[in-house]
């Protein structure tokens, strides 16, 4: 065939209503439809432009008398049928299938319904190439292919794929485009190709034109595009953009008239992919808001554009550009289409707190008893149902062993447990009677029932809604093909219907106006006045079409089975748009990667690296030192947050207004809210006012704004997540069981600690802890009962090596009280420095000795003393040292963090001083007393915060313990868009 454009294609063949234009896909066939129509100003045909798959239905596939077409519902069927069948005889020892699904797995064997479906059509060639090899693998594909021969003939169907009619056009002419972009070309390519009434055009065949769908564009638009890719024009109604100034290392745009052929045809590439979409979006911008094409123009294609699509979008959001991503997803992967997997998640799971979190917590779906479910969630919370558990052979349901737990022991529960147990049960039942469903019938029945009794249709979200009825719909189908097979037995219902939904995809609709984002591959064949293919990689962008992808590659070697690469096929037909230009990071989100080799090898390439890039002007970044910036943004996201900090600026007092002031470092204005955190903030457990305590001390040098936010505030990470037991439970525990030893000691005759009682403490420990774990027992809900049971080999052994590694130091020492209350009033500030130390003893000389308990890590001793900046960051011993001196009127010989788990000390105050050159700890009570001081001040730098409202953010330079910060999703520096410069 003689090259030629097309342009001359059309020409020649448009007007002829006979003619029939072919295309790879459903994509290109629909795009050409609707730009010719707009081009001529006249109706088409949508018959006239097909997919190549709707070719080969309407000219090679023959049609019998009196049967059907296999589709991909009867083969899922089939499917589920055989791996049944599968099942029962791999319980009796002779399975059908040795490799294609191990014995193993026989029995679990909906996981792989969809992939069996899928051999199907390919069977037929398969067998005729692999003759009479004894390979297990093909033995085993075989039985499958026979078994399904007998399936069809017995029903009446035939497998499109296993036979072909001669070619039958009718009275049509075929004109193909872009033929060798189909997977399978080459087997019809002899055949249609001696046809008069075909007429054939290869991606080799085309030659780029200039495609003129309407009229050129007016001579200010031309100049437009020419100098406005790099330095945009300004609009033609609303604010102008910024002019750039000349980027450092850029080589600039050509002038107006050689840009397009500039950007044609050239390969930019990009350090990383973060550059590489934040370069299109600024591009798009450009464009689409100076008036320089409009949006419908553009198509962008994307590798892997699963990876790019939501950074994507976000970045085109913030400069007021939408996108229309053109890409299907399975009904499962999407809202509405979810709820199938959640059901399906929570009769596997055990009614697990995870599976019915993710059902019940599912925002696409509109509850109706919303109220009972945040109970019922937080039921499961607190009592730990986690899953439920086989006991004895018999499955326990985690929730109903909870519930009756606390019924029959009346313990004092803030849920109402009949209520909860009510809903839970119907839930349950609803689900179970869809997962158990015998035909698909009785499960249509069933879910929509389910709808019925827990959801409210007509607030779910329209997007959701769709793909929730689009899966109802296939269900109906699901109906319709088992009627046909009206013989046909089927054991799991429920299981066939979710496969066929996981192959099913869904495409939302896009909004007018949008720019057209496409997955690569897909959008091959159009020609929009712009098209811009991103992530063309080596990697990402080649394409092999493989005829046996399910086939080992030794299996693949013997049948002479051999992939077509078509990766340069496909980048020639992108190319066929007026103005075509590829990208290509460095670094992308899948990892390192090279431009591909078709791209980059080709001599009528340009190729423009980080250094010699086009320069784009970033119009989303804005110089905050200019006036009137509300009205300079250019995008709405831009203009509503400039709105927003005006309106805050404006409430602040004008005292505060005088000065230049940075929103989340600013004190709070309101003096009645500056009183009133002041008596949050300085309010004891013990409804206690001008109380402050060590960890308040701690929270607060840490960052003063996360101090507000938790203890002023209250707020917390909302907790979803169940631990079967946490450290903090567990540390819980030891404190309980240690204060109980303790305070056994302290009532004793002498209240001293002897070393040689040793055993006597250890039969005491037991004791203790068999009745504190049996308390915290008693609390919890079914699950934690072995929790606990397996708990107390652990913690025995972490509290007797205590004893034995530090009773020998604590001999004679007496027990002045564990969770001993200090108190020191600071008359200058009207507040009281308040705690509890975990143990006060007194030596024979008469010195104080305080050990704090920690389940795991202990503070490092930098954090203890002062650090290059002259900082302690950890003032709680330091506290308890300055309280108890104060209160009990004797000096702190020593002082100490226990760490029970790992079983060491970090010694803070000890007479013999440090121990080695590398820590300044520990030191004598004398030599700690500049810590205390520097406590002192803290304190007072505290309460004049909190009287004046001033609860900063922690500085740039002690930012990493942002990392582990509970608020930080509610933080001014999140919100403010990070630091200011």
């Amino acid at each position: 065939m003689a090259k030629t454009t097309l342009q001359s294609i059309f020409n020649s063949y448009i007007d002829d209503r006979r003619t029939v234009f072919v295309f790879p896909s459903a994509v290109p066939a629909q795009d050409w439809a609707r730009r010719l129509c707009e081009r001529n100003g006249k109706p088409l045909a949508l018959e006239r432009f097909i997919a190549w798959d709707e070719f080969k239905e309407r000219t090679l596939s023959i049609r019998r008398t009196g049967e059907r077409p296999s589709n991909s519902l009867s083969r899922l069927i089939f499917a589920s049928h055989i791996l049944e069948k599968n099942a029962r005889e791999a319980q009796a020892g002779t399975p059908l299938f040795t490799e294609l699904l191990p014995q193993a797995h026989a029995a679990e064997y909906t996981a792989f319904i969809n992939h069996v479906g899928a051999l199907l059509p390919s069977l037929k060639t398969l067998m005729e190439k692999a003759g009479g090899q004894a390979d297990p693998y093909l033995l085993d594909l075989r039985i499958l292919y026979h078994s399904y021969e007998d399936f069809l003939a017995a029903h009446r169907l035939y497998e499109p794929d296993w036979v072909r009619s001669p070619f039958q056009a009718g009275s049509a002419r075929y004109v193909i485009l872009f033929a060798n972009l189909a997977d399978d070309w080459e087997a019809y390519e002899a055949e249609i190709s001696r046809e008069s009434s075909v007429i054939i055009y290869t991606v080799q065949d085309i030659l780029k034109g200039t495609i003129q769908i309407d009229e050129d564009p007016p001579r200010a638009e031309a100049a437009a595009i020419a100098a406005g890719l790099g330095h945009a024009a300004a609009a033609a109604a609303g604010a102008a953009y910024p002019k750039p100034a000349a980027s450092p290392g850029a080589t600039g745009l050509p002038g107006t008239a050689e840009l397009p052929s500039a950007l044609n045809n050239s390969l930019l590439r990009f350090t990383s992919a973060q550059e590489e979409i934040r370069f299109v979006a600024n591009l798009l911008a450009h464009v689409v808001h100076n008036k320089i094409l409009e949006p419908e123009d553009i198509a962008v294609s994307i590798a892997n554009l699963e990876d790019y699509a939501e950074e994507l979008r976000l970045e085109c959001r913030l400069r007021s550009l939408s996108l229309g991503i053109r890409q299907g997803t399975a009904i499962t992967d999407q809202a509405g289409g979810r709820l199938f997997l959640h059901l399906q998640s929570c009769s596997q799971s055990r009614w697990s707190y995870q599976a019915l979190k993710e059902l019940l917590t599912d925002r696409a779906l509109p509850w109706k008893n919303t109220k009972i479910i945040q109970k019922l969630l937080g039921f499961g919370l607190t009592y730990r149902c986690l899953t439920g558990y086989w006991e004895q052979g018999k499955e326990v349901d985690v929730w109903e062993k909870t519930f009756e737990h606390i019924q029959k022991g009346k313990t004092n529960c803030p849920y109402p447990v009949t209520d909860l147990s009510r809903f839970y049960r119907q839930l349950k039942r609803d689900i179970m009677d869809i997962v158990n469903a015998k035909t698909f019938q009785e499960l249509q029945e069933k879910l929509i029932y389910f709808g019925s009794n827990h959801f409210d249709r007509a607030l779910m979200d329209a997007e959701a809604d769709r793909v929730y009825a689009r899966a109802m719909e296939e269900l109906g189908r699901l109906i319709e093909t088992k009627q046909y097979l009206n013989d046909f037995t089927m054991v799991k219902v429920f299981p066939v219907f979710l496969a066929h939904l996981k192959s099913t995809t869904y495409v939302h609709q896009s909004k007018p106006g949008s720019i057209a984002v496409y997955p690569y591959r897909v959008a091959a064949g159009i020609a929009p006045k712009l098209h811009i293919v991103m992530n063309a990689t080596q990697d990402s962008a080649s394409i092999l079409v493989d005829p046996a992808p399910f086939l080992r590659e030794d299996r693949k070697r013997s049948l002479d089975f051999s992939a077509i690469d078509r990766s340069e096929a496909f980048i020639a037909a992108y190319r066929i748009a007026p103005l075509c230009f590829f990208t290509a990071p460095d670094r992308g989100l899948r990892g390192h990667g090279i431009p591909h080799q078709a791209i980059s090898s080709r001599k009528d390439f340009r190729v423009l690296g980080p250094d010699n890039l086009p320069f784009v002007q970033d119009c989303f970044i804005i110089e905050e030192t200019k006036q009137g910036l509300e009205n300079l943004s250019p995008f709405t996201v831009q203009q509503e947050a400039w709105r927003r900090s005006r309106a805050l600026q404006e409430s602040l007092s004008a005292e505060q207004n005088t000065r230049k002031t940075d929103i989340r470092r600013a004190p709070i204005g309101s003096s009645p809210l500056v009183e009133a955190l002041y008596a949050k903030l300085t309010t004891s457990v013990h409804k206690n006012p001008n109380h402050i305590s060590p960890t308040d001390i701690n929270n607060f040098i840490n960052c003063p704004f996360q101090w507000l936010l938790t203890r002023g505030l209250g707020i917390e990470e909302l907790e979803l997540e169940i631990e079967t037991i946490g450290q903090k439970d567990i540390g819980i525990l030891y404190h309980l069981i240690l204060e109980e030893f303790f305070q056994s000691i302290a009532q004793s005759p002498g209240q001293r600690i002897r070393r040689n009682e040793t055993e006597a403490y250890k039969c005491l420990i037991q004791e203790i802890m068999k009745r504190k774990l049996e308390e915290q027992r008693n609390r919890e809900g079914a699950f934690q009962e072995s929790v606990y049971e397996m708990l107390a080999e652990r913690i025995q052994e972490h509290l007797f090596a205590y004893l034995d590694q530090e009773l020998p130091g604590l001999d004679s020492c007496a027990v002045l009280g564990p969770e001993y209350p200090l108190n020191l009033l600071y008359e200058n500030l009207g507040i009281y420095l308040s705690g509890k130390a975990d143990l006060i003893l007194m030596d024979n000389e008469g010195k104080l000795f305080i050990v704090d308990f920690k389940t795991k890590k202990t503070p490092k001793p930098k954090e203890l003393y002062f650090n290059n900046d002259g900082l302690v960051t950890n003032l709680q011993m330091a506290s308890y040292i300055k309280m108890a001196e104060a209160q009990i009127g004797s000096p702190v010989g020593r002082a100490v963090f226990y760490s029970i788990e790992e079983r060491k000390n970090t010694w803070v105050v000890h007479p013999e001083g440090p121990k080695n050159k590398r820590s300044p700890l520990p030191l004598p009570r004398l030599g700690y007393e500049g810590v205390l001081e520097h406590l002192d001040m803290v304190l007072t730098d505290m309460v004049a915060s909190i009287r004046e409202g001033s609860f900063p953010v922690v500085d740039r330079a002690y930012r990493s313990i942002c990392s582990q910060c509970p608020v930080k999703a509610v933080c001014r520096i999140t919100f403010s868009g990070g630091d200011k410069e």
